[in-house]
């Protein structure tokens, strides 16, 4: 699953089922928390974004995280031994003393299992508070592991306001809904679609709905003050109720999309907004020396929004607090333009709720758009955490070096995980052979999956193949689909194709003979003419829809109704290994 977990918890009642429940200092040690958690007597505590929280155990048909929520309750994605994630409420066990929290049941008595939850609520819903765990009479707490125990994924953290916590997002364009908990999903925003792109499940997200960069003078909630504290808290508390340690946890890469709300509410100048700005990437800076800082330039903008002098000096201020930064791992990033905007600005748009929050297929646009624009940065910078190409990572797998050397004779498949680079296929020429076989995976694609669990990419489930066994490799439903295919004809020579490392730029073919073989198709998308949608469909560009003949799943491929991409074959073009993945083809 493409997410951190989070579990909000309050006030308990013991389930009388449940009569396990050791000591809460014999339980603490052998759970995982990720995230700002902190200890507060006999519970833990957490507050800000997509804290961690799993528990491994055994011997029990059942589970009870002795939990509650504050105010209103609140929402979480769950997952089971790595199954379909699932949304469940949890109650204000204040308001409802019977409530007992979060229970798991159902369960195999001998086998292990591992429950994982992530909040969908921000943290201005209030403290998450864990302060038990049971399991039946005969159940054992195991030692959780940490997800990202080798450091071998990217540690991403994004700073924002109520589009990063998924204000709304649940509530489709043009319904004027109210706010509540029950339509806000963190999980549905882009960062939860960057860090599935980027093949971690270690991210944080720090966002409050209003938060801004300076005062607006109504609520005196600016991030600048809220980011360095442990938990979230409100003007009336008067101060941070204590600040946050960062030395446990480095991040990679830092997002900061913030400055519409001083735009909605303020009324900064030019230079007030760059002073602010810049204070707040240094106080950034000081507490991840690291980290690559990325400064998402606010997404309205480019919906007409160079006509609004107010936020186009906000824009200004914002990009030259970035090149005041003098910082090669601070870089501003550009989201559109009124001629060319990311998301559909139009009155008939389903990519906004309002024209300030994106609806779930704005946010998956929005994310599309920021993984083609920065994911070559995070690979230049965090090579060995992002290897590969395009929009996506390979987790754990160096970038490849600049050149290639010449490949005289055939080089074996290995039937292990590579730890090296990704590799080009390149045709090396030998004689007949009897036929064998290697097994391919490809993934799944977005519309066949159920509602609730989201597609990865064929780069993923490539080493599937190769006898990997955790995620996207293990999951249930299935992310990937593998098959057994001949790479080998008994009868007529064909090539085999040698592990050829690949260049960080751009592909190049490996200097060796090919036999002569038929000319293959190659799978070419463009985007389809404006002329030639709907009324209320805006196209996209050629760049965009390339991507999906590399099996890329996501907007602008997974599109219909209509489609905004047209793939034909082109049989004038050599084979490249992209063909052979979108076709799901090993010659």
């Amino acid at each position: 699953m493409r997410l951190s977990y989070i579990l909000v918890v309050a006030f308990f009642t013991l389930c009388s089922s449940a009569t396990n429940a050791a000591p809460f200092e014999d339980q603490i040690e052998k759970v995982y928390f990720g995230g700002r958690w902190w200890r507060d007597g006999d519970m833990m505590r957490h507050s800000w974004g997509l804290g961690t929280f799993i528990v491994r155990f055994q011997g029990s048909s059942s589970l009870v995280v002795n939990m509650g929520a504050a105010y209103d309750g609140s929402y979480y994605t769950c997952q089971v031994d790595n199954g379909a994630e699932q949304r469940i409420f949890v109650a204000n066990s204040l308001l409802n003393p019977t409530s007992i929290g979060m229970t798991f049941t159902g369960l195999s008595l001998t086998e292990e299992h591992t429950i994982s939850c992530g909040r969908n609520n921000e943290a201005s819903y209030g403290d998450s508070i864990i302060s038990g765990i049971t399991l039946e009479d005969n159940g054992q707490l195991l030692q959780a592991i940490d997800p990202n125990a080798n450091n071998n994924m990217i540690r991403f953290e994004a700073i924002g306001d109520s589009i990063t916590a998924g204000y709304k997002v649940l509530v489709p364009a043009g319904v004027s809904d109210p706010a509540t908990i029950a339509n806000q999903d963190v999980f549905q925003t882009y960062i939860r679609y960057m860090a599935d792109a980027w093949g971690t499940t270690d991210y944080q997200v720090i966002a409050k709905s209003g938060v801004s960069i300076l005062d607006y003078g109504t609520t005196g909630i600016v991030m600048p003050r809220e980011w360095p504290c442990r938990e979230y808290w409100d003007g009336w508390e008067g101060n941070c109720p204590g600040l946050w340690d960062f030395s446990d946890w480095q991040a990679d890469v830092v997002t900061i999309n913030l400055g519409t709300n001083d735009f909605a509410f303020g009324n900064p100048t030019q230079e007030q907004f760059r002073q602010g700005y810049l204070s707040f990437i240094q106080q950034v800076r000081s507490k991840y020396p690291n980290a690559l800082i990325a400064c998402i330039e606010p997404i309205q903008h480019s919906c007409n929004g160079e006509s609004f002098p107010l936020l186009t000096g906000i824009v200004n201020g914002l990009e030259q607090a970035v090149s005041d930064m003098n910082d090669q791992k601070v870089i501003y990033y550009e989201t559109g333009r009124t001629e060319d905007p990311w998301l559909d600005c139009t009155l008939s748009t389903q990519d906004f709720m309002d024209f300030t929050h994106p609806t779930v297929q704005g946010n998956q646009k929005f994310a599309a758009r920021l993984l083609d624009a920065m994911t070559n940065d995070v690979r230049q910078f965090f090579p060995n955490k992002c290897g590969g190409s395009g929009p996506t990572c390979l987790p754990g797998t160096p970038s490849s070096p600049s050149t290639i050397s010449p490949v005289s004779s055939p080089v074996s498949i290995p039937s292990t995980p590579p730890t090296s680079s990704p590799v080009l296929l390149s045709p090396v020429s030998v004689p007949s052979a009897p036929s064998s076989v290697i097994v391919i995976c490809t993934a799944i694609p977005q519309a066949q999956l159920p509602e609730g669990q989201w597609a990865t990419t064929d780069e993923q489930c490539q080493k599937c193949g190769d006898g990997y066994q955790w995620w996207p490799c293990d999951t249930d439903p299935a992310l990937c689909q593998c098959s057994p295919t001949n790479t080998m004809s008994p009868s007529v020579p064909a090539p085999v194709y040698s592990p050829v490392s690949m260049p960080s730029v751009s592909p190049v073919s490996s200097p060796v003979s090919a036999p002569s073989s038929p000319i293959q198709s190659e799978i070419i998308c463009t985007a389809v003419p404006q002329n030639e949608l709907p009324t209320g469909a805006w196209a996209t560009t050629d760049n965009q829809c390339g991507k999906c003949a590399d099996g890329y799943q996501w907007w602008p491929c997974d599109t219909t109704s209509p489609s905004l991409c047209d793939c034909t074959e082109n049989n004038n073009r050599r084979r490249t290994r992209a063909m052979l993945r979108s076709r799901k083809l090993v010659l």
